[in-house]
């Protein structure tokens, strides 16, 4: 390379860095960030009053396009907050402060202030950029060249990375870095793992009182760990899949029906344009509309739940390419299959265009009379000469309110037939006819599901239950119960459920446990065993502990007893950096998980212990934490990497078949949805 051409290289260079530099400082949203601050007013923000020391005070205001933060009444000050919470996150801000004056950054703050501060004590003798835990732990980590980076009188530009459980911190002033702190569990004690970004005007000091804090051009860039999910689908039927459309939670958040999904054991879910997303965000609506950032946290939700967004509608697809592709484009990001529509005749070729080039489906639904497609008839015609991504989202309970036949409509529809939103009502061509539980209506449940398998249907049932809006959990649960058992007769995958409803194939102490709407809650006096042994196996399982719970799921056992077995621990170790052979998702005083995935006390978790031969590994919560050779312990009281332990078996030498149990250690401990598919049982 000669002089000329290293010379004009890092001229381009320099001209990038301008740039970059310059849209920020314009207030433009740097690519994969979000604004929290629109330079107009405190919208997203409030005051967090009734802090310890500071009370109802401190002045916030906005003033040529900065957050402007003053002591008021003097000598008082206060914290203003951001509505959201945040847990894993890289923030940027430009702050100009006022000398003398202290301020700082508040990460994770909690409700009563607790929170990782990251200071701009702009005084004398004041720090720049140490990390002060507030109400908690003081100071963790000083910075006292901080100062040195932090221009007087300027706009200084500040980058903070926040990340992990304890939680590194990494604060940037002025492009240099400054801190770079790992909490440990002790110095982050009593700190949420989450929680809202603040900023302060302190309270006390001298000379303050015409003094103050500036902060502009806020952006965030949540952090979301890879969450690879590793846990299997259990539906009943090989090759169906049941899941949720969220409009029968239609008067709950998005967020709650992705829970209520995952509480009925379903694994899909369908979307409609239109719920609100969450409590934490009131204003948003999920649909395909959202930015970027807001569905990376959808993902992120979805993913630790387990549920996988599948189908999305009904939504409007008009004769306009710009809108179709909005629709088809957010469908392509969420990974969705089907997008369920009912769309004007003129968009037909456009829509079969857009399916062919995004290789996504678009399934036409059916409204009730005099809808434009609640006759299946219609429905055929316009499919007709059009390409195997364009069918029908087969609604069985508007078909019945419209006077049709679900039965004779399926049967119109063989080889069209996408997805289904699937019913069964109380009466049949009534209008107002309501959803019941599945095979107590009208709708002939048994004779449909027998179609559609006569049919070789795969695909998607969607459970839209649109009565007893506020508590329809339980008759959904029992319409998936009545599912399952019918169509797991006509194409079994081989799941089930471990326990019979009533717990009469297991062995324990009378009330000592109780299963009730799928929950298995421990009660006290004794642990819960199978009365069937097996063999190879997956189990899949959902849990929730209490703080300082202590359990364990066993595992092809010899007796009804503890030692010397396989147990898989069930443990409150949230928080933990390091976890140990006796931490959640590990094998008991045997083998440590690889990492720390268990979500926060009263939270639920999904585990899936799979046993084959001499492998046994566990998966909790998307990740997969033990993977294991029973053939590799070989001696007694000791493990592979040399360390002890209490069994005086080589684990090499254990049972390849026995009983599963749930200790009962003496703390409160749920579990849930429990499913095992097995090759090997001995009754």
């Amino acid at each position: 390379m000669n002089r000329r051409e290293f010379v004009l290289i890092r001229l381009l260079v320099l001209t990038v860095v301008f740039f970059s530099f310059c849209s920020i400082c314009e207030g433009q949203t740097p690519a994969g960030f979000e604004s929290l601050f629109n330079g107009v007013d405190l919208s997203g923000w409030a005051r967090h009053d009734n802090l310890p020391g500071h009370g109802l005070a401190g002045k916030w205001t906005v003033e040529d396009g900065a957050i402007v933060g003053v002591q008021d009444p003097p000598g008082k000050g206060g914290f203003l907050s951001t509505l959201r919470n945040f847990r894993d996150f890289e923030l940027t801000l430009e702050t100009k402060i006022d000398w003398p004056f202290d301020s700082g950054v508040f990460l994770r703050t909690g409700p009563d202030g607790k929170s990782h501060q990251v200071t701009l004590d702009y005084r004398s003798g004041g720090e720049v950029g140490g990390i002060y835990c507030p109400w908690a732990s003081g100071f963790v980590q000083h910075c006292p060249d901080g100062v040195k980076h932090f221009r007087k009188d300027q706009w200084n530009r500040m980058r903070i990375i926040c990340q992990g459980e304890p939680a590194r911190i990494r604060v940037w002033i002025n492009d240099t870095l400054v801190t770079d702190f790992q909490h440990t569990a002790e110095t982050t004690k009593g700190i949420p793992a989450e929680g809202r970004l603040s900023l302060q005007v302190h309270p006390d000091g001298e000379g303050y009182d015409n003094n103050a804090a500036r902060f502009r051009n806020i952006f965030v860039r949540e952090i979301f760990p890879e969450v690879r999910n590793c846990h299997p689908p259990t539906d009943a039927y090989d090759g169906w899949r049941l899941g949720a459309q969220a409009y029968s939670f239609h008067l709950f958040t998005f967020y709650e029906a992705v829970d209520k999904t995952a509480s009925l054991g379903l694994n899909w879910i369908e979307g409609y344009p239109g719920q609100q997303l969450s409590k934490e965000i009131p204003d948003v609506r999920f649909d395909h509309n959202m930015p970027a950032w807001l569905r990376q946290q959808v993902k992120h939700k979805l993913s630790n739940a387990g549920v996988k967004l599948v189908n999305y509608g009904v939504v409007g697809l008009p004769n306009n390419e710009v809108e179709c592709r909005k629709v088809f484009d957010f469908a392509q990001d969420m990974g969705i299959e089907t997008i369920v529509s009912e769309p004007p005749e003129d968009a037909f070729d456009l829509v079969d265009k857009l399916c062919n080039e995004y290789k996504i489906k678009v399934a036409i639904h059916n409204h009730p009379k005099p809808s434009q497609y609640w006759n299946p008839d219609k429905v055929l015609e316009v499919c007709k000469g059009r390409s195997k991504w364009i069918g029908a989202c087969a609604d069985t309970g508007h078909w019945m309110r419209s006077n049709v036949d679900p039965l004779e409509a399926l049967r119109k529809l063989e080889g069209r037939i996408v997805s289904l939103h699937f019913k069964d009502l109380n009466d049949f061509g009534r209008e107002g006819a309501y959803d019941v539980v599945w095979g107590t209506g009208k709708a002939n449940v048994k004779s449909l599901l027998e179609e559609l398998h006569r049919q070789k249907f795969t695909g998607v049932f969607s459970v839209e239950y649109e009565h007893n809006w506020e508590n329809s959990v339980p008759e959904i649960r029992k319409s998936v119960a009545y599912f399952s058992e019918t169509a797991g007769k006509l194409k079994p995958s081989g799941w089930r459920n471990l326990f019979a409803e009533d717990l009469s194939d297991g062995v324990y102490k009378a009330g000592s446990w109780t299963l009730a709407e799928g929950v298995l809650t421990r009660n006290g006096g004794g642990d819960i065993w199978t009365k069937g042994k097996y063999g190879d196996f997956i189990l899949d399982v959902g849990f929730k502990v209490a703080k300082d719970t202590n359990s364990g799921i066993f595992i092809r056992t010899g007796n009804m007893e503890w030692l010397p077995w396989i147990e898989v621990q069930v443990l409150d170790s949230y928080g933990k950096s390091q976890p140990d052979k006796h931490d959640c998702g590990g094998i008991f005083d045997i083998l440590a998980p690889s990492e720390n995935t268990v979500n926060e006390p009263g939270q639920w978790n999904r585990m899936t212990i799979s046993a084959q031969g001499s492998h046994v590994s566990v998966v909790m919560n998307g990740r997969e934490v033990v993977d294991m050779d029973l053939d590799r312990w070989t001696e007694p009281r000791k493990n592979p990497d040399g360390t002890p332990n209490k069994f005086g078996v080589a684990y090499k030498d254990l049972p390849r078949m026995g009983y599963i149990g749930f200790q009962d250690h003496g703390q409160a401990v749920w579990y849930r949805n429990i499913k095992i598919k097995s090759e090997g049982l001995s009754d």
